[in-house]
């Protein structure tokens, strides 16, 4: 019999952070991520780093005061668990600006927007952001078992 095999691996998904705030931490689940690549901070300093734990961007308060934006992109591949529990992010930022995160499916080297949540000034704690597993497995459903 011919046909097509179909490799399957783990959800890979594109977390895209836009922020004009002082800083700005993203929580991930860490027991979810398997593997995060950076792929592009645009006009970031010094003082930002990537765990599978979280995501840190930082900029000087005056350059905050003046509107000044940084992105951050990174790729994470989830552990398949995620199809089934959903996978949760959350969003802290400083007084000053607004922070987004935009959460992309990756099939292929395509990115489909999934999620997007803004946050806009002074927010006391965290805004939490689920990837529930329905809106996993309608983004990837050739990784979902039958």
């Amino acid at each position: 019999m011919h046909g097509v095999t179909i490799e399957r691996t783990s959800p890979r998904i594109r977390l895209r952070l836009t922020t004009s705030s002082d800083w700005s931490d993203i929580e991930l689940q860490g027991f979810l991520v398997r593997a995060v690549t950076v792929i592009e901070p645009e006009g970031l300093p010094d003082d930002w780093f990537v765990t599978s734990e979280q995501i840190h961007v930082v900029q000087p308060a005056a350059a905050a005061q003046g509107d000044t934006e940084i992105q951050l992109t990174i790729d994470v591949s989830l552990d398949r668990r995620a199809l089934s529990e959903g996978f949760l992010t959350r969003v802290q930022k400083g007084y000053i600006g607004a922070s987004t995160l935009r959460i992309f499916a990756l099939t292929d080297e395509t990115a489909s927007l999934i999620d997007e949540l803004t946050i806009e000034g002074p927010v006391d704690g965290a805004v939490s952001a689920m990837l529930s597993p329905e809106a996993l497995q309608e983004a990837f459903p050739l990784l979902v078992e039958r």
